[in-house]
């Protein structure tokens, strides 16, 4: 009998899990568990959010994207390269982004060259570019070249060269070198730094 009750209590030992006796020591291993459960929380609230976002109805999706940038357009000149990089930060497919490009450009909220006219007077008036500096900004948007040719043909020539002759003066004026080569040298750099073509500096500076 004895021996029988032993085998029994050894049985339910052994199929009983054993407990740990190891628990966190101090602060740490509060945090460690208090962390872990906060970390569960922002999973399953974000794999929700994601879920949700998946399973959105992609006609409300083009719906609401179309109108966002509508009015992101309406306050501010943009580019197709500016709409899609956000469109693509928003989640949206990209055949919904072109079909959305298509639209804003059907309703005249796109213009690559209306785009490219209003950043190269923009620029060339309040920055005081020049040509070649405005011309690699606008490649980096993604502007055609053909494009941007007519952008910059916008740019009266009489008053770039003006521009450029105020700039350089406001410049000689600040250069405390009395080296002529010196002077000359700094002006160059001055003016290619802003963008403007070195044959058209070199005749502003004989004016000078």
């Amino acid at each position: 009998m004895k021996y029988k009750m032993l085998c029994q209590k050894s049985k339910e030992s052994c199929d009983t899990p054993a407990r740990t006796t190891a628990r966190p020591t101090g602060s740490s291993g509060r945090d460690i568990v208090q962390s872990g459960g906060k970390d569960h929380k922002a999973d399953t609230k974000f794999n929700k959010e994601k879920i949700t976002f998946i399973l959105k109805n992609s006609t409300v999706q083009y719906k609401e994207a179309l109108t966002r940038t509508q009015a992101i357009c309406s306050r501010q000149e943009k580019c197709k390269k500016d709409i899609l990089e956000k469109l693509s930060r928003w989640g949206v497919s990209e055949e919904k982004a072109e079909q959305i490009i298509k639209q804003l450009e059907k309703e005249g909220f796109l213009d690559e060259a209306r785009y490219a006219g209003n950043y190269a007077r923009d620029k060339f008036k309040f920055n005081k570019w020049g040509r070649i500096k405005i011309t690699y900004m606008l490649k980096q948007k993604q502007i055609p070249a053909t494009v941007i040719t007519d952008a910059l043909s916008s740019i009266p020539e009489e008053e770039y060269l003006l521009v450029l002759k105020q700039e350089l003066g406001k410049k000689r004026r600040s250069i405390k070198s009395k080296n002529q080569y010196d002077i000359k040298s700094k002006l160059i750099q001055f003016g290619h730094q802003r963008g403007f073509e070195f044959e058209v500096i070199v005749r502003i500076l004989e004016e000078l």
